[in-house]
């Protein structure tokens, strides 16, 4: 198959995926405004095209900590990795 019909298999991470790896170099709780600033700076979640795309992904990284996945909020605001806490 030539090179310009390949079909791209590989797909964009989730804000959420990228988030937790963010959180993991950090190595601590980060505040949610920080976090999603360096989730949209990364430039790696491509379904971010909308006008606000840092209220997408603190939606995404609050829904994710409230049915207790991947984040757990240690305080208002701030977010931490759920199996570092």
């Amino acid at each position: 198959m030539p090179a310009s019909t390949a079909i791209k298999t590989s797909k964009s991470p989730t804000a959420t995926q990228v988030a937790a790896e963010i959180l993991a170099r950090q190595g601590g709780p980060m505040r949610v405004a920080e976090l999603t600033r360096a989730v949209v700076k990364s430039g790696r979640v491509t379904r971010l095209k909308g006008k606000t795309p840092q209220a997408t992904v603190a939606a995404d990284i609050y829904v994710a900590a409230k049915a207790g996945r991947i984040f757990k909020r240690v305080d208002r605001g701030v977010v931490d990795l759920l199996d570092r806490v």
